[in-house]
């Protein structure tokens, strides 16, 4: 059951993640016609990744954020699901102790 929950919560962590980056994406501006992408020579030397087309740039920042929002979500399910099994642990030990207690 708890396993169950944890699962869901991490899917709908990658599902808004991944819906954010596609409207991330999606707000990029289009790329250029393809009549503009043959009109132009080919290059045989190096050019600045500022001067390339947006279709042959990757959206780094996009792709960052996700990974980054993606690593921070399982991070803390790790987290949540060690303090749920502290506290059980905590419970029993309470449990416990009271049964002790009234033995003696």
């Amino acid at each position: 059951m708890r396993h169950a929950r944890t699962i869901m919560l991490v899917l709908v962590a990658f599902t808004a993640l991944a819906a954010s980056a596609s409207l991330a994406a999606a707000a990029q501006p289009p790329p250029p016609a393809s009549g503009q992408a043959a009109a132009q020579e080919p290059q045989d030397q190096f050019v600045p990744v500022k001067t390339l087309p947006a279709q042959e740039q990757l959206p780094a920042p996009t792709l960052v954020m996700a990974a980054y929002g993606f690593v921070w979500a399982v991070l803390l399910v790790y987290l949540w699901t060690i303090w749920r099994r502290l506290m059980k642990v905590e419970r029993e030990m309470l449990d416990l102790s009271a049964r002790l207690g009234e033995k003696r």
